[in-house]
């Protein structure tokens, strides 16, 4: 059996958004991408929750 390897990519991309020349709402989503390569026995890729 080979080595198992696991891998994560974490993008957090920053959207300003303006609600009046006083006032911008920031959205800060955090995306979660990942690949297992024979993990107990498991290989795949895949893309976590959004938070």
């Amino acid at each position: 059996m080979g080595k198992a390897q696991a891998e994560d990519l974490v993008i957090q991309p920053v959207v300003p958004l303006t609600l009046n020349k006083d006032w911008n709402y920031i959205i800060r989503p955090v995306f979660t991408l990942g690949s297992q390569n024979n993990v107990d026995g498991f290989s795949g890729t895949g893309v976590g929750p959004v938070i």
